[in-house]
């Protein structure tokens, strides 16, 4: 998605990156280099660079071209964008995609203007087979447009976990939900090992349905692929959907 933004489209890309909801129609002509990332398929497509979110088999890697390692979620989407826009020369492209972003930032502004009261708080939950994560910035599901961007505050004990100390999220057992609930839930469900069925009972369970924000219709369900992503390209995409979910809760 980066790369995207700064107009560079890369020869091959692995499975998971190549498959983003809001970057498909961008992709055309790259090859898919698998989940593995294959040795063989890198070597074939001779890139000039390789960029990696790890160093593990580094020197493999190395070998058949300059590697670059990134690692994943450790460093502000703006700062990540203005480090590949360094890599290739395409400083004026970082931040000419940053402005336009900061633009639609304060158009969202604007239209939610009065929608979360200065004391409601906003989060964002997903629901897996054995876990209940409140969500932190680190790992992305539109976090970062909710917190940083937009402004709005996580309920007071969620703090430490979802917006300081590098937003690492919280694993919380479904009994510390009502503690830790916001008053505008954003909720992912990851459905793999059956996360699908325990969402089921979680929404059809009266702790779930005492929730002032279940009460309120201040749920909103949101498609975990269209939210995996943390590029500007899907973030701005995601901003959209979070404020039109936000307009369509006010009555």
């Amino acid at each position: 998605g980066h790369l995207l933004a700064l107009g560079v489209k890369p020869v091959g890309v692995g499975a998971a990156s190549l498959e983003q909801y809001f970057l498909k129609d961008l992709t055309d002509g790259i090859e898919n280099i698998g989940d593995d990332s294959s040795l063989e398929k890198i070597l074939e497509l001779q890139p000039d660079l390789i960029i990696r979110p790890s160093d593990k088999n580094y020197e493999q890697f190395a070998k058949i071209a300059p590697t670059i390692v990134i690692p994943w979620g450790q460093k502000d989407v703006y700062d990540e964008l203005r480090e590949f826009g360094d890599i290739f020369g395409k400083q004026e492209e970082a931040e000419a995609a940053i402005a336009r972003f900061e633009e639609k930032v304060a158009e969202a502004k604007t239209k939610l203007d009065g929608v979360v009261g200065p004391d409601e708080t906003v989060g964002v939950y997903e629901i897996w087979a054995k876990n209940f994560w409140a969500v932190g910035t680190s790992f992305g599901r539109g976090t970062r447009n909710l917190y940083t961007s937009l402004g709005f505050q996580p309920p007071e004990p969620l703090k430490p976990y979802v917006t300081e100390n590098g937003g690492p999220g919280l694993d919380m057992s479904f009994e510390k939900l009502p503690e830790n609930a916001a008053d505008f839930m954003f909720v992912t469900v990851y459905g793999a090992d059956g996360g699908d069925k325990r969402a089921d009972e979680i929404m059809d369970s009266e702790l779930w349905r005492n929730l002032p924000a279940v009460k309120n219709d201040r749920v909103f369900l949101i498609d975990i692929d269209q939210f995996a992503a943390n590029d500007l390209i899907s973030m701005e995409k995601q901003l959209e959907i979070q404020v039109d979910l936000l307009l369509g809760s006010v009555k």
